[in-house]
């Protein structure tokens, strides 16, 4: 799905370059695979070092997690390489695959987030992808900023309804 809409609106000319952050505990080797001689997409994929697929497309930035892997070496690891990428590749468009399966609750995601966790990496990878969509003009900016919100909202939420 995101490799055809970065397509689309690349081949509309809506957008130069987009940006995939990956953070579902499986490696996005599709994505990886798609984009893997396009220039223009970046892909940045978090996931369990051990999990399927066993064997890894190479993403334009892999960033691998041990078993049992918690909010803070999660946070760290993310918080250490996004704003990094954001800089070097200037996306005018962000896809943003949050993923649900490094919660410590998931059977085969062999990650050990919290429902706080997941909640404080949607608010991080939105925060720090807000400023992007500023080039797309102030109305696209305001809605990104809605949207991101309702998400951050929303896992917030759904963390509350599982304590």
């Amino acid at each position: 799905d995101v490799a055809v809409a970065a397509r689309v609106v690349r081949r509309e000319g809506r957008i130069g370059r987009a940006l995939v952050v990956d953070c579902d505990v499986h490696q996005g080797n599709g994505t990886a695979s798609i984009f893997r001689d396009d220039e223009t997409v970046f892909t940045l994929s978090i996931h369990g070092e051990k999990n399927y697929p066993f064997h890894k497309e190479v993403s334009d930035l892999d960033l691998t997690l041990p078993d049992g892997a918690g909010d803070v070496a999660y946070l760290d690891l993310l918080d250490t390489h996004l704003d990094a990428v954001l800089d070097r590749h200037g996306p005018d468009l962000v896809f943003y695959l949050a993923g649900a399966d490094a919660y410590a609750g998931d059977r085969l995601g062999r990650l050990a987030l919290t429902f706080d966790g997941l909640a404080a990496r949607d608010a991080l990878v939105l925060e720090r992808c807000r400023r992007v969509p500023q080039r797309l003009g102030q109305h696209a900016a305001r809605r990104c900023g809605a949207v991101g919100r309702v998400a951050v909202d929303r896992s917030a939420q759904i963390g509350r309804a599982h304590v």
